[in-house]
């Protein structure tokens, strides 16, 4: 008998860490003035119907003035941060010596 195993969907970043940081769905939805499913949907692909871990444009002012306000470690670049890149990570590049 072969047993099933669920297939984990790949994270959709950077929204997924981003709205972790500040809160997670809820928070960030009642900031936001969305229902808590709106800003959940960043969090998939856009096959299932979401951005496919794209927040969107006009949801970026207010998400970093709130982080600032908050002292919550959140940076423009951030929002454009693919995951295993060192701003993904808020590590400083490193030059390659040749």
């Amino acid at each position: 008998m072969v047993a099933k195993i669920a297939t984990v969907p790949a994270r959709m970043e950077p929204a997924q860490r981003i709205i972790k940081k500040l809160g997670g769905p809820s928070a960030v939805a009642a900031l936001l003035n969305l229902h808590r499913t709106r800003v959940s949907s960043w969090q998939r692909s856009r096959a299932s119907g979401g951005t496919g871990g794209e927040i969107p444009q006009r949801h970026i002012r207010p998400l970093l003035e709130h982080a600032k306000e908050r002292g919550i470690a959140l940076r423009l670049a951030d929002f454009f941060a693919k995951p295993g890149s060192a701003s993904a990570h808020g590590k400083a590049a490193k030059s390659r010596a040749a």
